[in-house]
């Protein structure tokens, strides 16, 4: 009789399994982290490759953009700033979608406010030229990557702290 409920059941598609719901949301959690770490080596990697890249096209093919000589200079001249915010950028684009996927919304509205805050603010006041743009980006940049990035450790570490008990 039992041999025949469980036929009934897989032909109907809803095959009953012996787990706990601890396990189930150990390995989701396991899953999880392996997402993210395949997504932080990814953004990794193509942080790397645009900021190579970005730097090589400002020093060696501004003239394909513009024909101005002293744009070309100065293209090459902040090419070191906007590396390392092409470089910190799809880094931060993975935590920040770690947080919305782990549904954290009114942390991801409540950081974007202060970020944006301090770039206008810096943008308004502090800015003389464009290296200063760029030093404000970069800034940005690294204002997001710290917020997400602490954000998603501690996320992750709580799980990880729950799973151990």
């Amino acid at each position: 009789k039992k041999l025949q409920e469980e036929d009934a059941d897989d032909a109907a598609g809803t095959v009953s399994t012996p787990t706990t719901g601890a396990s189930e949301s150990r390995d989701d959690d396991n899953n999880a982290r392996t997402l993210l770490k395949r997504l932080v080596l990814l953004s990794s990697v193509s942080g790397v490759m645009n900021c190579i890249f970005g730097r090589y096209i400002a020093h060696n093919s501004g003239g394909t953009f513009t024909t101005d000589t002293a744009l070309v200079s100065l293209m090459s001249h902040v090419s070191p700033f906007m590396g390392l915010a092409l470089l910190l950028h799809p880094l931060t684009m993975a935590l920040e979608g770690s947080i919305i996927a782990g549904s954290d919304s009114g942390y991801l509205v409540g950081t974007y406010v202060m970020s944006l805050i301090v770039l206008l603010g810096q943008l308004k006041f502090i800015c003389k030229d464009f290296l200063g743009v760029w030093h404000a980006i970069l800034l940005f940049q690294m204002i997001r990557i710290t917020q997400f990035g602490a954000r998603v450790w501690k996320r992750t570490a709580s799980s990880t702290s729950k799973q151990s008990r």
